[in-house]
């Protein structure tokens, strides 16, 4: 069984994404050590395969710099690494969205493009998952949408991301892609 590795500052995502992970039989690991620390990393990363983030909203690029700095000098080779990430990061809602607890909403931008342009620079097989506005409820059909298409300000919910989440684990899809995720209203 493979072992994935979830760092994420939301509870809500990381207790069901874990959950469904867990029954799809992989090895689940929760980070608990301080996101801007590339030792607490490097003592979370043994035998790791797969990575999920869910980190922000603000940040992100100061975790993936010692994430990656980790990575790198532990010469980790991962199968999987996954970010999720918000939709609009790349200007792509219509109509723009809002995001909670930013107030700086340039700087956020700025923040979570640099952390996705670790990840695509990276050379290792990833997904970057531009998730709607997270909420509570059950799984419902998702629509995706391709880096640079236009995409409706739409929500979420945590299910319906861990079930991407355990798919793109589980059939290796969407490898080296930025996808827009949201639930068909």
């Amino acid at each position: 069984m493979e072992k994935v590795l979830i760092i994420s500052q939301n509870d809500s995502a990381t207790n069901i994404i874990s959950k469904k992970i867990t029954a799809a039989d992989y090895i689940v690991d929760q980070f608990k050590g301080d996101f801007n620390s590339e030792a607490d990393y490097q003592g979370a990363l043994a035998e790791v395969k797969i990575i999920v983030t869910v980190l922000g909203p603000l940040d992100s690029d100061l975790y993936f710099d010692q994430l990656f700095d980790a990575i790198f000098d532990a010469e980790i080779q991962l199968d999987h690494f996954i970010m999720v990430t918000y939709s609009g990061i790349d200007n792509e809602v219509i109509g723009g969205r809002e995001y909670s607890e930013v107030t700086d909403i340039d700087e956020f931008i700025k923040q979570q493009r640099y952390a996705a342009k670790i990840v695509d620079e990276a050379e290792m097989p990833y997904t970057i998952i531009r998730a709607g506005r997270l909420t509570e409820g059950i799984p419902s059909e998702v629509k995706l949408y391709a880096e640079g298409q236009l995409m409706p300000n739409n929500s979420l919910s945590y299910n319906s991301l861990a079930e991407l989440v355990s798919q793109t684990i589980t059939t290796h899809s969407h490898i080296n892609e930025s996808i827009g995720a949201v639930n068909i209203k």
